[in-house]
């Protein structure tokens, strides 16, 4: 497959699959630069927010910590654990 092919191939797969892009000006390249940065940042935040929720529960304990309603710290601990590998591809490296 040819450069000009497989960057055909990208464009065609980021208007058909990703709701919403193209949402900026650039060629598909450009795009997925920019989502695979995008990406990275959300992995990043999510890792740093369940790290903050780990480490509030442990220190503060979950007795301390304010009732909300249909919600616990526990929980929302653990689902965003859950969510962090579904962002990260398996063979993913670093």
């Amino acid at each position: 497959m040819t450069a000009k092919e497989q960057i055909d191939q990208l464009a065609n797969y980021i208007m058909h699959e990703i709701p919403g892009e193209p949402s900026q000006e650039g060629g598909a390249v450009e795009t997925a630069i920019r989502l695979l940065g995008e990406r990275q940042g959300l992995i990043e935040l999510c890792t740093q927010a369940s790290e903050a929720l780990r480490l509030t529960r442990e220190y503060v304990g979950e007795e301390m910590l304010p009732a909300i309603p249909g919600w616990s710290w526990y929980d929302a601990t653990v689902a965003l654990g859950k969510v962090i590998p579904e962002l990260v591809p398996s063979d993913s490296t670093g």
